[in-house]
């Protein structure tokens, strides 16, 4: 009982964000969704087996399966990077960054791409990250919890 009342005199949880999009302290001034339909099977900041942090998502895409730029943005860089087969980096303008990793992108730096628009092919699991400023930012949270993230998750 004594537990019961501490509990019930704690504050109030503040309000949530007003809309899906928002997150805490993070409203991005363009529309973004993910790349891809698929399960995310690691979300930022989550620890993996072997003690590395994530840095971003991780969606469960098949080899082949067709990305979209998840935001209208410049090409910054397109191909092989270090110990990477596949990486593309996107511009989407005041320091917001988007980095994919592990894909095939036929696209050269420079090349404008709109919300939607075809950046290449899965080489397996994709990982994408998105920053402002250098800060990381869940992309689950901009893309506003969609609907890619919630009808993945049933019956996989």
């Amino acid at each position: 009982m004594r537990l019961a009342a501490e509990v019930a005199a704690i504050d109030a949880a503040p309000p949530r964000p007003a809309g899906p999009e928002a997150g805490p302290g993070v409203d991005a001034p363009f529309a973004y969704r993910l790349p891809a339909e698929a399960r995310v099977t690691e979300g930022l900041g989550s620890v993996n087996e072997s003690g590395v942090q994530s840095r971003g998502l991780t969606l469960a895409t098949p080899r082949g399966t067709p990305l979209s730029a998840p935001a209208s943005g410049t090409v910054r860089f397109s191909g092989p990077f270090r110990d990477y087969d596949g990486i593309l980096v996107l511009d989407h303008g005041d320091g917001w960054m988007t980095l994919m990793v592990n894909l095939s992108s036929p696209l050269p730096a420079g090349t404008r791409v709109r919300l939607g628009d075809p950046v290449g092919r899965a080489l397996g699991p994709v990982q994408l990250e998105l920053s402002q400023n250098g800060r990381r930012v869940s992309p689950a949270l901009i893309a506003g919890s969609s609907a890619s993230l919630s009808k993945a998750g049933k019956g996989r």
